[in-house]
C-alpha cells in the first residue's frame, strides 16, 4: 500500500492555513479510524467543547489547493465526512466542484448541527 498511498498530517479546510489539531479519545482511548477530531477549535461537531486528549500543530488546505497549487491528481471523486467542518471543505472546493472532471461527491450532513442547507445549496449549483 505504501507505494499507492503516502500518508501526512493535513487538515482539510477552505483555505491554506496554520492550525491546531485536536486529537479526541473514546473511553476506550485512542484507535484506529477514531473520529470527532477538530481542527482550528477543541469543538465537538455540536459546537460544544471538549477536552481533547492531544493536539499539535498542522497545515490546513482547501481540495482546491492540493490540485491546482501542489500538482496531486485532480480528484475525480470526493467523499466528504469531516464530523462539522462540511462547511468549509465545501467551501475550498469550489473550482472542483465546477470542474467536469469531477465525477461523484458524497458528504455526510447531519441535519441536527451546522448549516446543512448551505452545502445542499452550494451542491445544486453545480
Amino acid at each position: 500500500m505504501s507505494r499507492a498511498v503516502i500518508p501526512c498530517c493535513v487538515a482539510i479546510t477552505d483555505r491554506l492555513c496554520f492550525n491546531q489539531f485536536y486529537l479526541r479519545a473514546p473511553r476506550e482511548g485512542l484507535v484506529p479510524g477514531s473520529a470527532l477530531h477538530s481542527f482550528g477549535s477543541p469543538v465537538d461537531d455540536m459546537g460544544t467543547e471538549v477536552r481533547p486528549f492531544h493536539q499539535q500543530g498542522t497545515v490546513g488546505v482547501s481540495i482546491d489547493y492540493l490540485w491546482q497549487e501542489w500538482g496531486l491528481d485532480f480528484p475525480n471523486h470526493l467523499k466528504i465526512d469531516v464530523d462539522g467542518l462540511e462547511e468549509k471543505v465545501v467551501a475550498g472546493s469550489e473550482q472542483t466542484l465546477e470542474d467536469p472532471r469531477l465525477r461523484s461527491v458524497l458528504v455526510e450532513i447531519d441535519a441536527h448541527t451546522g448549516h446543512p442547507g448551505l452545502i445542499v445549496e452550494r451542491l445544486t449549483k453545480v
